[in-house]
């Protein structure tokens, strides 16, 4: 049995953040094209991005999406960012 993680953006994956650097490591920038063509600035660490792709494919956690982004979060928010959702 693998644990369910419930995983929201904003303020999880999107840092509200002007710094460059916390406690993941350096922070990258994205823009996503969501909610009917509107951009959003994205902030994020590749290094939970990456602990989290791990995660899933060792079968240790599966995850649900828990966001008001919907149909956005795995089409368009996740291929920015580099979260591989292909198997969730």
């Amino acid at each position: 049995m693998t644990t369910i993680l419930a995983l929201d953006f904003d303020g999880v994956l999107n840092v509200f953040s002007r710094r460059t650097t916390g406690e993941w490591g350096a922070y990258e920038y994205a823009e996503v094209h969501a909610f009917e063509g509107l951009g959003w600035p994205i902030c994020y660490a590749p290094a939970l991005v990456g602990l989290l792709n791990r995660l899933h494919a060792k079968n240790i956690v599966s995850f649900r999406w828990l966001t008001t982004w919907t149909h956005d979060a795995p089409t368009k928010f996740a291929p920015a960012i580099g979260l591989d959702v292909g198997r969730w």
